[in-house]
């Protein structure tokens, strides 16, 4: 009984430790598979993220190009109204009154029109069918603005690197407004050397807003969301994100091409965001996209690693 029990005993101990290493075996085995159909899965993943940006960005590039066009539309727009303006208006702006302009723009079917002169070393809105335009000066804006209108009087003609430039003319991109800081407008600037001003055409962005409602980078990217499984793009202003350059503010309102996120939204916000846009930047991966000082990001609907 006694050799039988120890036998018994010693088979049971043998089952066991049997069972154990099988779980064990099993387990690696298990874990093993694991990590590789996961690492396989993950690997998919990027490779199928990496083709998703890149027709994110061509998608986005090709908007762009639309908007480009529009833009270019309403500056060809904004000089004819000028040349308008100017054949019905004295070439002496002390002879032009803001109820003229105010006429003239209502005609044209633009929102204002203001006459810009010389004084001292600033060029200011001398006359305007808008009265926040009265006195404002343009000495102290930003970016190409007040080099061109020195150019306009100077030359005839400007050579700067944004807006649309035609003959005796410039518009410069849509931007806030300094006179009412809640709208973004976009301004042309006429001058032949016939007046002693600037003709300065404007309209609120109500046109370039809807293009981008209907087909422009916003709507293509409201579309992708919606037909993938992206769950958000977002294409950062990326000196003003990455706190590179100081956005332009008055009265609590950002300038529109100081906005930090210039396309999309930006909800799905991580803390390591500023990281990732400095390591493409580094790496080069965004090296086209880099040179527009804009940079994407989007969120895909995966599962947690």
């Amino acid at each position: 009984m006694k050799l039988d029990s120890f036998v018994n005993t010693k088979r049971l101990k043998v089952s066991i430790i049997s069972l154990i290493l099988i779980i064990l075996v099993l387990s690696v085995i298990n874990s093993t598979y694991y990590n590789f159909t996961r690492n396989e899965l993950l690997k998919q993943q990027v490779e199928k993220m990496k083709i998703q940006a890149t027709n994110i960005k061509i998608a986005i590039e090709l908007s762009q190009k639309g908007e480009k066009y529009v833009e270019g539309m309403v500056a060809q727009n904004l000089r004819t109204v000028s040349l308008y303006a100017q054949s019905n208006l004295d070439p002496d702006i002390e002879k032009v009154s803001n109820e003229k302009l105010k006429e003239l723009s209502q005609n044209s079917g633009i929102d204002h029109i203001t006459l810009l002169k010389r004084s001292g070393d600033d060029i200011i809105g001398y006359r305007s069918s808008d009265p926040k335009e009265m006195g404002m000066s343009s000495k102290r804006w930003g970016g190409h603005w007040f080099r061109a209108f020195h150019q306009l009087f100077e030359y005839k003609q400007v050579v700067v690197p944004q807006g649309e430039i035609l003959p005796n003319f410039w518009a410069g991109p849509w931007s806030t407004s300094s006179t009412d800081p809640s709208s973004v407008d976009k301004w042309g600037y006429y001058y032949d050397g016939t007046t002693n001003y600037i003709i300065d055409p404007y309209v609120h962005d109500k046109s370039i807003r809807q293009y981008q409602k209907d087909t422009g980078v916003d709507a293509t990217i409201e579309q992708m969301i919606k037909n993938t499984n992206i769950a958000e793009v977002t294409v950062f202003n990326s000196p003003i994100f990455l706190k590179e350059k100081q956005a332009y503010q008055e009265n609590g309102q950002v300038w529109y091409e100081d906005r930090e996120v210039l396309f999309g939204k930006y909800n799905l916000a991580d803390t390591r965001d500023a990281m990732f846009v400095k390591q493409a930047f580094r790496h080069k991966c965004r090296a086209n996209v880099r040179n527009h000082g804009e940079w994407y990001r989007y969120h895909e609907n995966i599962f947690s690693a």
